[in-house]
């Protein structure tokens, strides 16, 4: 989890290759405690999930996604606000396995999303408010995205974090933390200078300066 306004990996979650519990799904439940009221959490399609959008929601969040291409975008339904932006109820689905039957007894039995189409691309949001938001600041917030993976692709590239060198599980999970810290101190010294008007880091611009080099 990585802050658009900082650049700073909030949070991270490690899981083994494959098997039970190692889906990003998964993973990302695990760091849904750290959001807070007025967070809002922009994530890719895979993630625009009923249980994540509503915990999120139940923590004072707001997310922003790309819809679900299973999931049936239908503008003629719902409370409309503009051309391809309406307001819809999605019902609370059956309980998955991994949760408890009294978690699930605490669950709305809907949520109400707002689906705005911009060119091309449907975007999902709990932004309900179209005076507040347009789908164009919606669209242009979500494109903001990118910056985190570029962050991502400077943390795991350029950073050397693509060949994790340790043996033990144990082991490699110190070494990502270790890659991160170094990371979020170049973040810190970064938003340090420009919150004093000074140059950039010099050790933050550097990795980006490289990553963007490298064409990957």
């Amino acid at each position: 989890m990585i802050s658009l306004a900082s650049g700073a990996v909030l949070a991270h979650a490690v899981a083994a290759c494959k098997g039970k519990g190692t889906g990003e799904q998964t993973l990302l439940r695990g760091l849904l405690p750290l959001i807070v009221k007025s967070d809002i959490l922009l994530a890719d399609a895979l993630l625009a999930t009923w249980w994540i959008v509503a915990e999120i929601r139940r923590r004072g969040g707001d997310v922003l996604m790309v819809q679900q291409g299973r999931r049936l975008t239908d503008f003629a339904q719902g409370r409309r606000l503009g051309q391809n932006d309406h307001v819809v109820e999605w019902p609370l689905p059956q309980r998955p396995k991994w949760m408890s039957l009294d978690d699930y007894a605490h669950c709305p039995a809907v949520l109400r999303v707002r689906e705005v189409e911009v060119d091309g691309r449907i975007l999902i949001t709990t932004l309900l408010d179209p005076k507040a938001v347009t789908p164009r600041e919606l669209d242009a917030l979500y494109a903001l995205r990118w910056n985190i993976e570029v962050d991502w692709r400077t943390i795991k590239v350029t950073m050397a974090m693509d060949v994790l060198r340790c043996r033990s599980p144990e082991m490699i999970e110190k070494e990502i933390a270790v890659h991160l810290l170094a990371y979020n101190f170049g973040a810190l010294d970064h938003g340090k200078r420009r919150m004093a008007g000074r140059r950039p880091s010099p050790v933050l611009e550097f990795y980006k300066r490289k990553a963007r080099a490298s064409g990957i």
